[in-house]
């Protein structure tokens, strides 16, 4: 439990695998191989995180909007003067300051 516990934390707070096993391997702690850490990411982590995040967009979908939706949206490409297909494109619900849909 402890392993998966702490692949989840490395996946979810953004460090890389290599900083992870680098810091671990300074603090002299032993620990799981990166092979591992990249299968509890792909089995475990990434499934959980895409489950949370449907359920809390439909519920945000399924909420009573007073008024109608008042929705702002923003595009953003990584590289300067290419086309908007191949950015990603952010919905946000103005009044509750909720992401819809990335």
């Amino acid at each position: 439990a402890g392993n998966l516990l702490l692949s989840g934390a490395r996946h979810l707070t953004g460090c890389t695998v290599s900083q992870t096993l680098r810091t671990l391997s300074l603090l002299g702690v032993q620990t799981i191989s990166a092979g591992t850490y990249v299968r509890h990411e792909r089995v475990y982590t990434i499934p959980s995180v895409l489950l949370a995040w449907e359920e809390q967009r439909s519920a945000l979908m399924r909420q009573e909007y007073g008024g109608g939706t008042m929705l702002s949206g923003d595009c953003r490409s990584d590289s300067p003067g290419h086309c908007a297909k191949y950015g990603s494109y952010t919905l946000i619900e103005e009044r509750l300051n909720k992401v819809i849909d990335v």
